[in-house]
Parts: structure tokens; C-alpha cells; sequence
């Protein structure tokens, strides 16, 4: 089975059975399947949506070879994907009153055992 995207037959290998979209990042999961990474956080109770079985979601290894092919087939096809970009944030540091002072802590290198006070060495 194969889904049409405008003139382009999109091969049924290439669609994340989650969302039904092209696979830009492909992995494999536990089950055995492909999904697209950014579709899997929406697998409830960790179980498999194609075979029910418990999956771990944590762990998903780079499928590179259907990688490969989808990244080939979009190029030979001219296909335009819309990629959701970040939001932009500023890289600034934010403001500090200026009138604040820091303390700067030495760290002990040696903790020296004795049964009062521990003596540290700076």
C-alpha cells in the first residue's frame, strides 16, 4: 500500500505507522519496527501499537539503511518538507544586579578523618 503525496507515490515503508507521515529520523524499536523518533513519545503504556506487546522506548537504535532510502527518494523526487523549526531564543545571559557580590568557595582536595571537627586541606 502506498499513500499519494500530490503526483509522488510515497511507498508505505517510508510512512511512520504512527503518524503516517515521511520518516525524517527513522529507529528501530524493541518490537522490531521502524517508527519516525519524534513520533514514538506518543506510544501510551509502552506497548507496541502494531503488535501490543511491551516495547521499550527508551533505547531506539538509527534504522540507517531506510534512512538512506527515504533521504534518496526525497531527493530524486523534488520533495519539500516542511520541518518545524525551534523557536528562537536569545543567547543572553540574564541580567544580575550588579551590586551583588559572588563568594568564591574553595573546594577541599582532602578530607582528613579524625573524630572531632573534620580538618580540611586547602
Amino acid at each position: 500500500m502506498t499513500k499519494k503525496h500530490s503526483a509522488i507515490t510515497i511507498p508505505e515503508e517510508y510512512l511512520c505507522p504512527i503518524s503516517w507521515g515521511i520518516m525524517l529520523n527513522p529507529v528501530i524499536l524493541s518490537d522490531g519496527h521502524t517508527y519516525d523518533k519524534s513520533s514514538i513519545r506518543y506510544i501510551k503504556n509502552s506497548l507496541s501499537p502494531i503488535t501490543k506487546l511491551p516495547v521499550n522506548i527508551k533505547n531506539p537504535i538509527p534504522n540507517r539503511l531506510i534512512k538512506g532510502f527515504i533521504d534518496k527518494f526525497i531527493v530524486e523526487n523534488k520533495i519539500k518538507l516542511s520541518i518545524k523549526k525551534k523557536p528562537n531564543v536569545p543567547k543572553t545571559k540574564p541580567k544580575t544586579n550588579q551590586k551583588q557580590k559572588t563568594k568564591i568557595v574553595k573546594k577541599p582536595s582532602v578530607l582528613i578523618a579524625t573524630k572531632t571537627k573534620p580538618k580540611w586541606r586547602f
